[in-house]
């Protein structure tokens, strides 16, 4: 009769074990609306809102860059450079860079060293080398 318990147990820890949800994923869900809706400055302003409380947030970046690509490329850009020089040590800013850069054939050069430059400041920011190897495929193509 308790052998039902053991798997019922089981599965209830595998339940408790799952990680909890960053806890600024909800913001960053709803600047990823706006932007759907084409709020653009709502969806910036989310974006850089949850930049500025979690630096290491990367799929912030890298919403942001597709926002700015579609809205305000030059603005964009301007931001993820102040980002990367005010702290020169973090990956992010330069993930940010190459995903806007790489939306302009004419910049695939430098968005292929913005995605270098995150890997070397953090060589386990698994997204950068995913997408560097993209762009070299792609420009062997």
């Amino acid at each position: 009769m308790r052998n039902w318990l053991i798997p019922l147990l089981v599965l209830r820890a595998a339940a408790l074990a799952q990680p909890a949800p960053h806890p600024l994923m909800a913001r960053y869900t709803e600047a990823w609306k706006l932007a759907g809706q084409g709020k653009w400055d709502d969806a910036i302003r989310g974006m850089q809102a949850v930049i500025a409380k979690d630096p290491t947030f990367w799929r912030a970046y890298r919403t942001l860059a597709e926002i700015g690509h579609v809205s305000r490329p030059q603005e964009i850009e301007s931001y993820l450079r102040q980002l990367a020089q005010t702290d020169p040590s973090s990956p992010w800013p330069h993930y940010g860079l190459a995903a806007l850069l790489f939306h302009d054939d004419t910049r695939a050069t430098e968005a292929a060293a913005q995605y270098r430059a995150c890997i070397q400041r953090s060589p386990a920011a698994f997204i950068c080398g995913m997408e560097w190897a993209s762009v070299q495929i792609g420009r062997a193509h």
